[in-house]
């Protein structure tokens, strides 16, 4: 009786196998075609990292007194910044927002122009849509 048990088993085994082997002959790809290669991502993470390095440059500072130019006209800020300290975009950018000049609640871009000491005010506009 097991004996019996086990040919009825092989034999469907061996049916359901050849079955497989048609499906897949008629796709065309077999389960260990279709496995994909792993494809080398540390390669590609490490030039990103390097890429990341170069790009890092040094903090701009700004020496008071300056003008700050925007909005077409040149302010002059002395009760805001300190004498002969040197303060970085993110700096100037913050105590312009807490004096209450709103523009600066964006992204801020300075350019500086030395033969008459203003900082020039680049503001990125945001598009909707």
């Amino acid at each position: 009786m097991t004996e019996l048990n086990e040919e009825i088993i092989q034999e469907e085994t061996d049916e359901s196998v050849e079955s497989s082997d048609d499906i897949f002959g008629m796709i065309g790809n077999k389960p260990e075609q279709l496995k994909s290669d792993k494809k080398e991502t540390k390669k590609s993470d490490t030039k990103k990292a390097e890429k990341k390095e170069t790009k890092a440059e040094p903090e701009k500072l700004y020496k008071f007194p300056f003008q700050i130019y925007f909005a077409g006209t040149n302010h002059n800020m002395t009760g805001a910044f300190e004498e002969n300290r040197e303060y970085s975009a993110k700096q100037i950018t913050d105590i312009m927002l807490a004096n209450h000049f709103y523009e600066f609640a964006g992204t801020v871009d300075y350019d500086y122009i030395q033969e008459t000491n203003t900082l020039v005010a680049m503001f990125m506009q945001h598009k909707k849509g």
